[in-house]
């Protein structure tokens, strides 16, 4: 067969039909089953259950798009083949630059500027070598020939009557052949998917419509125009831009991309070049900006080559709510399209709505009218346009009539939308009816709101849970992908780089530079034996009462492959994912034991734990405020994979025993990876203490509720809350009230003047005590400043009746009357402890605290301990100090009272530990270690994960 000639689909693409069948569901979906798209209504549907496909998997499907003459779905598979080479291309610049910046940022003076200098330097000459090879002149003449071949899709997207498919057949099958030359970890990079076409609702319509408005301020047809897309969204959008030019007439169009930080290549540069010298104008084109930070280095990036402000215009369109251009990029020309003038607004309205659904219905249904109705939106208003209808049907052949409520939903362009009825075609059971979908606009039934599931009560948890399991182990099973790609993605939201990430944050600043080690170990712990595409949407909110199951579910196509979110292959993700964060521990426990029923498997502790960490992460992540809601979420996590670890099988109901009590911040929890926890040291400093017979409480200036919960997952007998002001007994669940109703009276009104300033906050949590924090311009939490102190203990006239106890992230009030030995003496009236006779007073065999809050449960302590990072009270009251700080001083004052190392003994060593657990607890174990100690772990953990066996 001669070279190019003859169907596409008969042509070698060194690929076997096998791994294209496992990647793509269908690439011959008829509209017999699935509705076609209004864009290409004869054409078959490219149904892709999963979109991260490498370059392999673009270059495959892209020849049966182009044999289709299927224009869209072929041009956003090219643009995704180039996006990958041009990203390989730049990489190492970004990387090596990244890396020193981070050096400088983090290394102590001038150690880190040097460091910082060389690595500029070794980029800078790495950048220059890159070049020379004879394999990289290839690579780049091979992008420059998929570049054009993209641009000649994206002339057959704007003009289709125009398009030549022989021309552009052999043009790729050129292309295709030469596949093999390139490098095999290219052909293995993973495409990056394009906010504009799947997250958004944005369409050729639109760009073409912004082309137009460009054409009217600037109708100059000879002068040279450069389209610079930001990459990802730019590498679809500008081409697009470009081919609507060229359709306008314009002459002279080039189109490049560009990813702020990157270096510019030569062919690169001698486009910008030509366009300079010719007072040619900059066309710089994004998705819709949110700060307009990234379209503000690249127009600034534009500006140091040569062009003139002036000439650098900027096209794009706008959001609900951005409607304005960002304050950054106001001083550059633009065109704008408006979010009420996006081409999928008139999608929407009631008549388009009633001739797509008579289509859909066919004739055995009439749509007699269509009325759009109000409805509550939910969700990140930078999404997908969806909206409600109340359509009243007949059907001709016997008269009857009904009301049927329709909701509508973008799901994104071409094959990227598609991918929605790859994942209805075997799960239908599990969602509302879907009607169909058309023009990336998803029809299904509106499901009433008040079958959302927006809590789950006690009595409710077992079958939600069994619903919930049901779904994600079904879909894992139909949807099933041939690997876990999101192992080939780095510092592109895979869920276990995520977390390798968060349990780095023990290294501090030189978390980064542990990625060596904590990478592979996160990958070991989270290893997918039956990888599959995930949901990743498994909130509370996106579930409904009804339904086979028992439940339903909406938003099943969006979150795993959206580009601003985690990516992950394991549908335990998606388990998970049900209600993170969550003060019941009884959900977490049905939806395991659920797992286990329906699965035959266990899902273990430390996937779990990981998850959940994620998970709670991304729920509050596009908060602007570091309010307390996350960082009690995680903490919570925590407190329950310790307890099912190194508490699991451990007593905590003595009757008698000598009784110990712990400070908790900064003595047993420290913030290190971000929110408060307790390390390994302390752990089995507490476990070795009650295998021991001890009774252990702790006494603390946390709320009640945070005390119950150390109090089950330690396995404590109990504690004291918020500096005296509650006792908890954790055998019988009891809290006694130590405040009298003077001293509420006085906190109350202290809550009262401090709620008057708008830029306080009470935590609501703190019944006892009060509790409150600002938030800097950051949104990180702070203390009040002494000036807002004074004020209001001057306006209440409480200065000699409340104690201010002052923290990094918070300030607390409490009254004089009451503290932490008050509350401990009463804890131990309750739980029936006497002082002993050789010392009397002294109720507690061992007191372990730091700050001045602590002394007064220290001096009814045998045995009062400070960890080195005591406060000056405490060090001035003569309190006897460990040699480390916070838990590793806790562990050392363990160790004093039980005359060795905890765990150093058959009654106290750790012998029920799994692997993963003994190696995930390792990696924690790196918030103990200071200074070269972190050095000395992090090459002792390595060791492990290579022997660790899982």
């Amino acid at each position: 067969m001669s070279r190019g000639a003859g169907p596409i689909s008969h042509l070698s693409t060194g690929s076997s039909p096998n791994k294209i069948e496992r990647w793509a569901v269908s690439t011959t979906e008829r509209a017999a089953d699935y509705l076609s798209s209004g864009l290409e209504p004869a054409s078959p549907r490219l149904l892709v259950a999963n979109l991260l496909g490498d370059l392999n998997d673009l270059s495959d499907l892209l020849a049966g798009e182009i044999e289709r003459e299927s224009w869209l779905n072929a041009f956003l598979l090219a643009a995704g083949l180039n996006q990958i080479v041009e990203d390989h291309l730049h990489e190492n610049a970004i990387s090596l630059a990244r890396v020193a910046r981070h050096i400088r940022r983090v290394a102590p003076r001038p150690l880190g500027s040097i460091a910082a200098a060389a690595v500029r330097s070794a980029d800078a000459a790495l950048w220059g070598a890159r070049s020379l090879p004879q394999n990289e002149r290839r690579l780049v003449a091979w992008q420059r020939r998929a570049a054009a071949l993209v641009d000649d899709l994206a002339d057959a997207v704007a003009v289709p009557s125009l398009s030549e498919r022989q021309r552009l057949a052999e043009t790729w099958y050129a292309l295709l052949g030469d596949r093999r030359r390139l490098p095999a970890r290219l052909r293995r990079s993973i495409v990056r998917l394009p906010s504009c076409f799947r997250n958004f609702d944005q369409q050729p319509a639109d760009i073409e419509r912004l082309t137009s408005m460009f054409r009217s301020r600037w109708p100059d047809r000879e002068r040279r125009i450069l389209v610079v897309g930001v990459r990802t969204s730019g590498s679809y959008m500008a081409p697009l831009h470009g081919a609507y030019l060229r359709a306008l007439g314009y002459e002279n169009v080039a189109v490049l991309t560009f990813r702020p930080g990157q270096r510019w290549r030569r062919g690169e540069l001698k486009a910008v070049a030509a366009a300079i010298r010719s007072d040619g104008l900059a066309v710089v084109t994004d998705d819709p900006p949110k700060s307009g930070g990234s379209i503000a280095k690249t127009a600034l990036e534009l500006e140091r080559l040569g062009f003139a402000s002036h000439s650098i215009v900027l096209l794009f369109q706008t959001l609900s709510d951005t409607p304005r251009l960002p304050a950054r990029v106001q001083r550059y020309p633009s065109v704008v399209l408006p979010w009420p003038d996006w081409s999928v607004q008139a999608k929407l309205g009631p008549q388009t709505v009633q001739l797509t659904l008579t289509e859909m219905l066919g004739p055995a249904v009439q749509v007699r009218s269509v009325k759009r109705v109000p409805t509550l939106y939910r969700g990140n208003s930078r999404g997908h346009l969806q909206a409600r209808y109340r359509v009243q049907l007949r059907e001709p052949s016997h008269g009857k009539r009904y009301e049927r409520e329709i909701h509508v939903k973008g799901v994104g362009l071409g094959y990227f939308g598609d991918h929605a009825s790859a994942v209805v075609r075997n799960l239908q059971d599990f969602f509302p009816a879907v009607i169909g979908l058309r023009d990336g606009l998803l029809y299904r039934d509106w499901l009433p709101e008040d079958s959302r599931l927006e809590t789950i009560e006690p009595e409710n948890a077992s079958p939600v849970a069994t619903a919930v399991v049901a779904y994600a182990t079904r879909r894992a099973g139909v949807l099933q992908a041939a690997e876990d790609i999101s192992l080939r993605l780095r510092d592109r939201g895979a869920v276990w780089q995520r977390a390798a990430d968060l349990l780095a944050r023990a290294y501090g600043p030189a978390g980064q530079f542990v990625r060596p080690v904590s990478y592979p170990l996160v990958k070991k712990l989270l290893r997918v034996a039956k990888p599959s595409v995930i949901d990743g949407s498994m909130g509370v909110d996106s579930w409904f009462t009804g339904g086979p199951s028992g439940l339903r579910k909406v938003n099943f196509n969006e979150r795993a492959f959206n580009s601003l979110d985690v990516h992950c292959y394991d549908h335990v993700f998606d388990v998970a994912g049900m209600a993170p964060g969550t003060s019941d521990p009884e959900l977490c426990a049905n939806l395991r034991r659920a797992y286990k029923q329906q699965t035959g498997t266990t899902i273990d502790p430390e996937r779990w734990l990981l998850y959940r960490l994620v998970h709670v992460a991304e729920q509050h992540r596009d908060q602007r405020n570091q309010g307390v809601e996350a960082e009690r979420a995680s903490t919570g996590e925590m407190l329950r994979y310790f307890e099912e670890t190194v508490f699991a099988h451990l007593e905590h109901d003595q009757l008698n025993g000598p009784l110990c009590g712990f400070d908790l911040d900064w003595s047993l929890e420290t913030r290190k990876l971000g929110f408060p926890c307790i390390t390994p040291a302390g752990a089995f400093a507490l476990r070795a203490l009650v295998r021991h017979g001890y009774r252990v409480v702790i006494a603390t200036g946390r709320s009640i509720g945070e005390v119950r919960e150390r109090c089950r997952a330690y396995r404590l007998i109990g504690g004291v809350a918020e500096y005296g002001a509650f006792t908890f007994d954790a055998k019988t669940g009891r809290v006694g009230d130590l405040l009298s109703r003077d001293d509420r009276k006085r906190l109350d009104l202290l809550r009262h003047k401090l709620s008057d300033t708008d830029e306080i906050v009470l935590d609501p949590e703190y019944m006892g005590a009060v509790r409150a924090y600002r938030f800097d311009e950051s949104g990180r939490r702070r203390g009040l400043n002494a000036e807002t102190i004074s004020s209001v203990l001057r306006a209440t006239k409480l200065e000699d009746r409340v104690r201010v106890i002052g923290g990094a992230y918070q300030t607390d009030f409490m009254v004089n009357t009451v503290d932490k030995g008050t509350g401990l003496r009463s804890l131990a009236h309750d739980l029936r402890v006497e002082s002993g006779s050789e010392q009397p007073g002294k109720l507690l065999a061992l007191a372990v605290g730091d700050s001045s809050e602590d002394l007064p449960m220290l001096g009814l302590a045998t045995r009062a301990v400070a960890p080195a990072n005591a406060d000056a009270a405490v060090r001035a009251a003569g309190i006897q100090l460990t040699g480390k700080p916070h838990q590793l001083g806790a562990s050392q004052a363990v160790t004093r009272l039980i005359r060795h190392s905890p765990g150093a003994c058959s009654q106290c060593e750790v012998t029920h530990l799994t692997a993963g657990s003994r190696l995930l607890l390792a990696a924690l174990g790196a918030q103990d270690a200071r200074g070269l100690g972190k050095i000395v772990h992090t090459f002792r953990l390595a060791a492990r994960v290579l022997r660790t066996t899982l």
